[in-house]
């Protein structure tokens, strides 16, 4: 899943089964320095209704091509399943920039949900 930021930023959300859990994670590049160094907290949204998760994680690290970071939020399965059965809207917050998934990336979701569910047995 991924959706442009504003500005010369760019915001790409991926999602990783792990275990029983699902990982957001959000990879933001900008060859003009830190955007979410100081404020990095997450929302999310799945048909307007919130989705809990852990706190958001941050790293980062500067180098030749300007600063890299990465936000990453635990989801359980429970939650992660929330958000990918969303039919509407699935709508993502870090920090004040918002991001809303395109039809297609709330089925990718999905499908990511349900792979993971059945290799795993009981997600």
């Amino acid at each position: 899943m991924s959706a442009t930021g504003y500005g010369d930023a760019s915001v790409v959300i991926t999602f990783v089964p792990r275990l029983s859990r699902f990982s957001l994670f959000a990879r933001v590049g900008d060859f003009h320095g830190w955007e979410y160094l100081d404020c990095h907290g997450v929302s999310i949204l799945a048909d307007g209704q919130p989705v809990g998760h852990g706190q958001a994680d941050h790293d980062g690290s500067v180098g030749d091509y300007g600063v890299t970071e990465i936000i990453s939020v635990e989801l359980s399965s429970a939650q992660f399943q929330q958000l990918a059965s969303a039919t509407h809207s699935a709508e993502f917050r870090i920090c004040n920039d918002e991001f809303t998934s395109s039809p297609e990336q709330r089925n990718a979701m999905l499908q990511l949900f349900n792979r993971a569910h059945i290799a795993g047995g009981s997600l």
